[in-house]
């Protein structure tokens, strides 16, 4: 786990809303304070799809939804005169990306202990910070997988120009 404060938040925050730099990503959850508190999870809801849309992988290729997705839909609820006392994200990456991330760290299919690689964003008017976090399906010593994203995200906003301070 490594934690960064974004330098520049306008930047950031124009990527993460209006750009598509994070819609490879699956929201797992968002919270947003406001005048009010919007609470969103991203697990898709079986009810809302029919029996042959539930098992077709190309309308429901993942459990969560993707940014991509509801990144309007977020953006929306932010958009007005007064910024948000605050938010937090938790983005995932899809696992077919984390295959190919941890194939390309060196980490066969086989050998990937990695459930999940996530992203959690905080905002608060005078802070904006990442977090990376890896999730593991069993336990392990070898940190090979969290090495392996924790070195994926900063080199990530770097080739996007977006500047960070590594505090952890």
């Amino acid at each position: 786990m490594i934690a960064l404060k974004i330098s520049a938040p306008g930047r950031f925050m124009s990527a993460l809303l209006s750009g598509t730099l994070f819609d490879s990503f699956l929201l797992q959850e968002a919270t947003l304070k406001m005048a009010v508190t919007w609470q969103i999870d991203g697990r898709l809801v079986r009810d809302f799809y029919d029996k042959e849309e539930w098992e077709d992988k190309e309308v429901r290729p993942h459990d969560l939804v993707s940014w991509k997705d509801v990144r309007s839909h977020f953006h929306s609820l932010i958009r007005g005169r007064k910024a948000p006392a605050a938010f937090s994200l938790v983005l995932k990456l899809t696992p077919e990306e984390m295959e190919k991330l941890m194939a390309g760290g060196g980490l066969s299919p086989d050998r990937n202990p990695v459930s999940s690689c996530s992203l959690v964003i905080r905002f608060a008017p005078s802070d904006l910070q990442v977090v990376t976090g890896t999730a593991f399906q069993t336990f392990t010593l070898d940190k090979t997988a969290e090495t392996i994203w924790d070195r994926a995200v900063p080199a990530f906003l770097s080739s996007h120009d977006i500047e960070y301070e590594q505090l952890i």
